[in-house]
């Protein structure tokens, strides 16, 4: 017997991403499930996010709840329009859902490269418009 065949595989961990602005959350960092959230809460973030769709998984950053219950406090229904969407976070890697703002290096994907095709399959489709 090898010595690689006595190594377990580690475990899978599930990290979740935020629905609103994509940003790869922590393990250490706290995640906020839609549960508690208020129907003037779930309309705002539906018309956000419009076409992704929320589930019952669907988690959301510390910075994007913030700005969610902000608008929703100052939202009245039939008197405001819905607010347009906002992010806790705009520098993230689509792909991996990592911040990008202190990154050294980073590299533009022109819409003529076919890798670009390849990340757009990971994009939610509301943040396709801003790729």
């Amino acid at each position: 017997m090898s010595m690689l065949d006595s190594v377990q595989p580690m475990p899978v961990v599930m990290r979740n991403r935020c629905v609103n602005c994509s940003l790869l959350i922590p393990r250490n960092h706290p995640q906020h499930s839609l549960q508690q959230a208020s129907t003037t809460m779930i309309t705002i973030l539906r018309s956000w996010i419009t076409p992704t769709e929320l589930s019952s998984e669907s988690v959301l950053c510390t910075e994007c709840i913030a700005i969610l219950q902000d608008r929703a406090n100052t939202f009245i229904d039939g008197v405001n329009p819905l607010p347009l969407p906002a992010f806790g976070h705009r520098s993230i890697c689509f792909s991996c859902g990592l911040s990008i703002l202190r990154a050294s290096r980073t590299h533009a994907v022109r819409s003529d490269r076919p890798e670009r095709n390849i990340i757009l399959r990971k994009v939610p489709l509301h943040l396709v418009n801003i790729f």
